[in-house]
């Protein structure tokens, strides 16, 4: 069975349920919470959101961490920390 098989036949029992439900409250409710799964899903990413120049910046610093470049260890970033923290 593939997985469309299986978004048509789960479609199919939820068509089946909604047929049976004579409660006008309970059928708003099932609305609702369909339209609101409907619209999370359709929400724009953040990182398409971001600056052409930000999604740059952050791409460079991947890159950086993970060559190695520019890191720092713990102890060494709170040394040049510490005076933001008092």
């Amino acid at each position: 069975m593939t997985t469309l098989e299986t978004a048509f036949e789960v479609k199919d029992e939820i068509l089946e349920l909604l047929s049976k439900e004579k409660d006008l409250a309970h059928l708003e409710q099932i609305r609702a919470y369909i339209a609101a799964l409907v619209i999370d899903e359709q929400e724009v990413d953040w990182w398409d959101e971001l600056s052409t120049e930000q999604q740059q910046q952050l791409l460079k610093s991947r890159e950086d961490a993970r060559n190695g470049r520019n890191l720092l260890s713990n102890e060494v970033a709170w040394e040049r920390l510490k005076h933001w923290a008092a």
